[in-house]
């Protein structure tokens, strides 16, 4: 039988779609508020894959990656979403249009996440209407896209972003235990 022991606590971050560098600065200010300062800021990366959300945002929509100081405990990735889904809104345009789009998640040693408000068959459930799912896997000294990933995580750029953070986060877990 296997000994139930609390996970170590993860790395935070959350992905940005945008239109505006002013709308990527008021949602990065609004995500500081609600979780802490900001270790590394990645943005700028063309988001070309899908037109989904092209009506919303409107303009050349980019990418953008925060990954907070503060580590949080795994189970609370579900309360984050509903509080980036809730800054959605407060940023949104007059109410009606998202001017921003919040993709929360979290990377350990051997992954990287998100959660998402939509269930698909290879997500798993986690509470309040919150589903989680793998976005990266850990092998031979990288992260490695899920078959199921979202198009725009196979780009080396983002690889490369996931994979420094990955390091940062093992250096923080080797110096703060």
């Amino acid at each position: 039988m296997g000994v139930i022991k609390i996970p170590r606590k993860v790395l935070l971050f959350c992905g940005l779609l945008y239109a505006s560098d002013n709308m990527f600065d008021k949602a990065r200010s609004a995500l500081e508020e609600a979780f802490g300062p900001v270790v590394k800021e990645s943005r700028g990366f063309p988001f070309t894959v899908t037109d989904y959300y092209q009506d919303e945002l409107g303009g050349e929509i980019c990418k953008g990656f925060l990954f907070f100081e503060r580590f949080i405990s795994m189970d609370t990735i579900s309360e984050v979403k509903i509080k980036t889904n809730a800054l959605e809104k407060e940023l949104s345009i007059s109410g009606e249009k998202r001017s921003i789009n919040l993709d929360p998640g979290y990377l350990d040693l051997a992954k990287a996440m998100l959660a998402t408000t939509k269930d698909r068959a290879h997500r798993l459930y986690l509470k309040d209407g919150i589903y989680g799912e793998v976005e990266y896997t850990y092998h031979r000294n990288s992260y490695v896209p899920c078959p199921w990933a979202y198009p725009d995580y196979y780009q080396e750029g983002y690889l490369s972003l996931f994979n420094e953070m990955r390091r940062y986060y093992h250096v923080r877990l080797r110096t703060e235990t």
